[in-house]
């Protein structure tokens, strides 16, 4: 008997070949004997032996149908006119993410606050319009009556003949009589005062020592908020590229189950003909029954992945439901290029020049710093220089009841509140020690970007060697399986050999989408931790 096949082989498979090893051998072995020994050697005592039955003749063998590699996957994932793409879905999610419209509020509140910080060193200018009714007492100083004695000329006074006769009278330096008038101190106080005040203030001293600091820090941090309004809105458009290829994956997976249901129900019309013609058993029928379903239910969970991942784009572009999408790109063609990218340590030094988060941080560093200056030079005495002018009635000179008058006053005041200096110490102290830390989240995010990098850039090298690897594996995959249904309906193979051959191809057709999206995803990835722009 022929030696034990080395490929593993069914118990019926190996029987029914065994079985027709031996008859074959037999016919061999009597047609051998028959032709060994000619008709006149024959012993004459011995009765001839009947001539052996004819061997029939072999079937023609069938004719092999070649093997067509049909791209299942560039026909279900073609691009259409209009459809959805990556730069579509980046455009729409960073002009409805709410994150990047509250860094967008954000940056607006910085601007407000470096005109605020501008203003605060502007000469205060106040305005003051007032209106006072007082309860008017009575300025009576009391003593009963009595006169007040006068001279109508300047020196000294002399006691002479009175000018008008009749004896002697008090007489001033002119010769004029003194005289004596009633004592009256009733003075008149209005009960309604007015006024109007326009006070003006110069800080001085803010202008040696804070000007320059705290208008640098407002910049600074205005500068920040940009960087971070910056990165926010990367990471918005990479998750939502993100998200467009994983969406696409779910196309692509409902692809490859269809396309395995087809082959299923294929290799089952396949095995039903084979038992109704005597080489396949209903064992194999059932198996490739049982596989039809299994197929089918792949089909559904593949599009149900399909409908999460539409749900979860539509969520990324802000929109509330999402509509049935038509793919736009070929995700299946190569993306675009990255320039000088072929040298690793040169894309780190790039990732940390360019990040939008550095950046952030490090204005952030420079905001902190200036404002230790600024709140610093409040420590110390302050300088103002002042102007009042009043317009009121009764004037602030006047006594009694008079009209509008106006008045100025003007000076330089020096203030020294002591307690500020203990707090605005405590101040610059918690400021350093916000720069500090910054510091070290700046040393942290360089480690994160090297990280980065790195990771992106290896995961493209290998997304590339395995796109090209599962692209010759399903056309490999495609000969094979067409190779093991053309042995099927001869009778010379086995279900298991097509429900294997099946899998391998499906296997390969999954590895090699999976591979063509890693690659436009590590493309995406190693852009973004560059701070290059998304190439889409």
């Amino acid at each position: 008997m022929p030696a034990t096949p080395t490929l593993p082989l069914s118990p019926r498979r190996y029987l029914r070949r065994s079985v027709a090893n031996a008859v074959a051998i037999a016919g061999l072995l009597t047609v051998g004997s028959a032709t060994a020994q000619p008709a006149d050697a024959a012993d004459p005592g011995v009765k001839p032996a009947a001539d052996p039955a004819p061997v029939p003749a072999p079937k023609p063998p069938v004719a092999r149908k070649k093997a067509v590699a049909v791209d299942h996957l560039e026909q279900a994932l073609r691009p259409k006119s209009g459809g959805l793409t990556a730069k579509t879905v980046a455009r729409r999610a960073s002009t409805s993410n709410p994150a990047i419209l509250a860094k967008s509020a954000e940056m607006r509140a910085a601007a407000a606050q470096v005109d605020a910080a501008m203003a605060a060193f502007f000469p205060r200018l106040k305005l003051t319009a007032s209106y006072t009714r007082i309860n008017v007492p009575n300025p009576s100083l009391g003593g009963g009556g009595g006169g007040l004695l006068g001279a109508g000329a300047v020196g000294p006074v002399s006691v002479g003949p009175c000018p008008q006769g009749g004896g002697q009278c008090v007489l001033d330096s002119a010769g004029n009589p003194v005289g004596a008038a009633a004592l009256d101190f009733n003075v008149e106080i209005p009960a309604n005062n007015y006024s109007l005040v326009a006070n003006l203030s110069v800080p001085l001293s803010d202008y040696v020592l804070r000007l320059s600091s705290a208008s640098a820090a407002a910049k600074a941090n205005a500068k920040a908020v940009r960087a971070s309004r910056r990165a926010e809105r990367r990471k918005v458009q990479a998750d939502g590229v993100t998200a467009y290829y994983n969406w696409v994956r779910g196309l692509g997976q409902v692809a490859v189950a269809k396309q395995a249901q087809k082959q299923s129900e294929a290799s089952l019309k396949d095995a039903r003909a084979a038992l109704a013609a005597g080489t396949a058993t209903k064992t194999d029928v059932v198996r490739l029954s049982a596989m039809v379903d299994s197929a089918k239910l792949a089909v559904q969970e593949a599009q149900a992945f399909a409908d999460l991942a539409g749900e979860q784009l539509a969520l990324m572009m802000g929109q509330t439901k999402a509509p049935k999408y038509a793919l736009g790109e070929n995700v299946l063609a190569a993306p675009k290029p990255l320039r000088n990218s072929s040298k690793l340590a040169n894309l780190v030094r790039e990732g940390v020049r360019r990040r939008p988060e550095l950046q952030a941080i490090r204005e952030g560093q420079r905001a902190l710093s200036k404002s230790a200056s600024a709140v610093n030079g409040a420590r110390y005495p302050r300088v103002d220089a002042f102007a009042e002018y009043v317009y009121a009635k009764p004037g602030r000179n006047a006594f009694g009841n008079t009209g509008f008058q106006g008045s100025w006053t003007a000076g330089v005041a020096a203030t020294w509140t002591i307690n500020d200096f203990f707090t605005n110490k405590a101040s610059v102290n918690e400021l350093e020690a916000n720069h500090a830390k910054l510091k070290a989240d700046e040393a942290a995010l360089r480690r994160g970007i090297r990280a980065e990098v790195t990771t992106a850039y290896f995961d493209r090298k290998k997304a590339k060697v395995a796109e090209k690897a599962a692209r010759s594996l399903e056309l490999a995959a495609i000969q094979v399986l067409d190779s093991k249904r053309t042995l099927l309906r001869e009778g010379e193979g086995t279900t298991t050999d097509v429900i294997v051959a099946e899998q391998e191809l499906i296997s390969a057709m999954v590895r090699r989408l999976n591979a063509a999206i890693d690659v436009r995803l590590a493309t995406i990835k190693l852009a973004y931790a560059t701070g290059r722009k998304l190439p889409l």
